[in-house]
């Protein structure tokens, strides 16, 4: 089972126009990141905030999952990319110290899975836990 990113090229276009993130971008951001549930409203699906760097810069980025009944592959559907806010930063870098000393120290780091995006591009997300 392989693990597809996708978006809306539109949705993108219109994301780069207000904050300055490409979801080409966003994706990037999966490699390190902490993420949890969004719950903020009722969206009708299940949604996850998540914080990881791309380009030098922490991003929040938040997506859903969804399942390719063709062939049982996970989608991760990124639906909007900003770049963080300061609490928003701070809290990923008190997680990952959480996180490292939890795990055993400065080394360590999270599994990770092999993902492929929607060009074909493998990247890394963390598992969870």
């Amino acid at each position: 089972m392989a693990i597809k990113l996708e978006w809306d090229p539109e949705k993108t276009a219109a994301n780069l126009a207000k904050h300055k993130v490409s979801f080409e971008q966003a994706r990037d951001a999966f490699q390190e990141a902490l993420d949890e549930p969004d719950d903020r409203a009722g969206y009708g699906e299940v949604r996850f905030n998540l914080i990881g760097a791309a380009e030098n810069r922490l991003l929040i980025v938040t997506y859903t999952l969804r399942s390719d009944d063709a062939n049982g592959d996970e989608i991760i559907r990124i639906i909007s990319a900003r770049p963080t806010e300061r609490r928003e930063a701070r809290k990923y870098r008190e997680g990952w110290s959480a996180r490292r000393s939890a795990e055993g120290g400065e080394g360590a780091r999270l599994d990770r899975i092999r993902c492929v995006d929607q060009f074909g591009d493998p990247q890394s997300r963390p598992q969870r836990p």
